[in-house]
């Protein structure tokens, strides 16, 4: 029973960095979303450089997001329960879209941002429903 537990609360903590991530990750994409739209607007060489620049360490948080979530999945499968919790990995930050100044690629890449929002935000949800049942059940083993 002790080690069903302590695989429990080891879960519980893999859930909390996966929501740590997370939220990082939803934070930059929002930086990331408000970039896009400014250089949309503007056609400032430098916000679309800035935009890059955000939306390339969006990518990077994402990527981390996607690694603690992988790593909650496999101490979810240990407990053969609730692993249904996918983060999408896109690109954003595409050098194409830095130099190129055709309002399709900029509308485009603004979509996808909100898109990665969205799917970031139910991510969130369904780390905090996990998390939350994991608390359950750790509070009924004791």
């Amino acid at each position: 029973m002790e080690k069903f537990k302590s695989e429990v609360q080891a879960t519980i903590d893999a859930s909390s960095r996966a929501l740590l991530y997370l939220k990082r990750a939803y934070s930059s994409l929002d930086a990331g979303w408000w970039a896009s739209l400014s250089d949309m607007f503007t056609k400032s060489p430098l916000l679309s450089y800035r935009k890059h620049s955000i939306l390339s360490e969006t990518d990077k948080e994402l990527a981390r997001a996607n690694k603690a979530v992988e790593e909650l999945k496999l101490r979810l499968e240990r407990l053969s329960q609730y692993s249904n919790v996918t983060v999408y990995n896109v690109e954003l930050a595409t050098m194409w879209d830095l130099f190129s100044r055709s309002n399709f690629l900029e509308v485009m890449t603004h979509m996808k941002i909100g898109k990665a929002k969205k799917n970031v935000a139910e991510a969130i949800d369904k780390v905090k429903t996990i998390r939350q049942a994991l608390a359950e059940m750790l509070n009924k083993c004791q």
